[in-house]
């Protein structure tokens, strides 16, 4: 597991400057800023070495990227493609986005989270922001193919300017069953396959749940599936960020999290900066990390990737971060972001009925 900017980019760029042949990236935000720069120029001097380079990166989410900014890359064999570049007649997909955050170098070492290559994510004494957020890396010869295969199939679905249907989900299980690739394929009810995961994971809890969500506005089945684990006694703790890139999704979580707090539920507000990380913990040996946030995007439009892992000793990982980022965050003991506004009782009363809780 891999903690914020400072520890992910300089792993990520060891990977790129280690490869022998191959370099997958798929990323929804790439700026143009110095983090942007300093991967660009490393995925070139791959290529001029000889590694074969493909990079997709979200037309939203990259929307900041000058048109020539991918030009170094392609002049020396690299291959770039943006995901359904924003035009009149691709109108009916713009909801729809590829929000993975995934790198496969040779096939043997990968790496997935929410960490986008932009400077926000750098430490403040680097100049950045210090975005709190987590990543995975994994090595060995099963989990990258997997992550590898996720790629490989947006990249032959999904050419420039065309409109497709996404990709069929992808469920990769090892063969112990403790590590999982889960890729969705939102618009298509039978790929919502990691929200399916989170899902089941709640209702089985027998004693502890740690949810770390940047964006939190998550289905009725959801919240119910975390009211009903706190009525049978299990510990459900949820960190939410006090302060958010995205005012509208704040607000949104802001009525939500004074209805959990009645519920039983433990909610927190991180307050050591942006919280962009997307989380969870179960009884202390199912982890999950990813791109999905716990919102409507991710549930209905976005393309996404998470890896679940099964296992006792990461699982204690994860568990000492989220008591890391807990220590750096307040405890909201009526469930308020925000002090309650007038009409708090009827969007409460709305939030209700509308999650099947009234």
């Amino acid at each position: 597991m891999l903690r914020d900017g400072r520890r992910v980019f300089p792993a990520m760029l060891d990977a790129i400057t280690s490869a022998r042949r191959t370099i997958c990236l798929e990323m929804y935000w790439v700026e143009d800023d110095v983090v942007g720069a300093r991967f660009r120029d490393a995925l070139v001097a791959a290529s001029r070495a000889g590694v074969s380079v493909r990079v997709i990166v979200d037309a939203v989410g990259s929307f900041g990227l000058p048109e020539d900014f991918w030009a170094p890359l392609e002049a020396v064999g690299g291959r770039a493609r943006v995901f359904r570049p924003l035009s009149v007649t691709a109108a009916a997909a713009a909801l729809a986005r590829d929000h993975r955050k995934i790198l496969v170098v040779d096939d043997e070492r990968a790496f997935v989270g929410g960490v986008n290559l932009a400077a926000q994510w750098l430490p403040i004494s680097e100049g950045g922001e210090n975005w709190r957020d987590t990543a995975l890396e994994v090595r060995g010869p099963e989990l990258p193919l997997a992550l590898r295969a996720v790629f490989d199939t947006t990249w032959h679905r999904f050419s420039p300017g065309q409109l497709q249907e996404p990709p069929a989900p992808l469920v990769w299980t090892s063969a112990g069953g403790k590590l999982r690739v889960l890729a969705n394929s939102p618009l298509r009810r039978q790929g919502r396959k990691i929200r399916q995961s989170y899902v089941r994971a709640i209702r089985r809890a027998r004693y502890g749940i740690d949810l770390t969500a940047a964006y939190f506005a998550p289905r009725p089945s959801f919240i119910r599936s975390l009211h009903r684990a706190a009525q049978r006694g299990v510990r459900v703790r949820v960190l939410l960020p006090l302060k958010s890139d995205v005012l509208a999704m704040r607000l949104a979580a802001e009525p939500l999290a004074r209805l959990l707090a009645t519920l039983g539920v433990e909610v927190y507000g991180y307050v050591g900066g942006v919280l962009h990380a997307k989380t969870a913990v179960v009884d202390g040996s199912w982890l999950t990390v990813g791109s999905h946030n716990l919102d409507a995007w991710s549930w209905l439009w976005n393309l996404e990737c998470n890896v679940v892992v099964i296992d006792p000793a990461m699982g204690a990982r994860a568990v000492d971060m989220f008591e890391e980022d807990l220590r750096l965050s307040v405890r909201l003991a009526k469930g308020s972001i925000v002090p309650a506004g007038r009409l708090d009782g009827v969007v409460r009363r709305v939030i209700e009925l509308w999650y099947g809780l009234g």
